[in-house]
């Protein structure tokens, strides 16, 4: 198991991602991951770095359960000059 109490396994589906999450949070993240589909209706959904992630002409975000949290994480893009 990994620390977020995930399998170190592929992950193939944010349901699998969701599933793996203890019963507490599950509401939660169905909940944000509702939101993320009700505002960017065409992002498209996956799994990146083994959590759920959504794309829309590149990386638009993530987000992922922790023992004590939710994270919702912008991707990094490089500066640009």
């Amino acid at each position: 198991m990994h620390e977020n109490g995930h399998p170190t396994s592929q992950l193939a589906t944010v349901d699998d991602y969701i599933a793996g999450c203890p019963q507490a949070v599950q509401p939660i993240l169905r909940k944000l991951r509702a939101t993320i589909r009700r505002a960017v209706p065409q992002a498209t959904e996956c799994i990146s770095y083994r959590m759920p992630a959504y794309k829309l002409h590149g990386d638009l975000m993530y987000f992922s359960a922790f023992k004590q949290h939710v994270g919702v994480f912008p991707p990094v893009r490089a500066r640009e000059n």
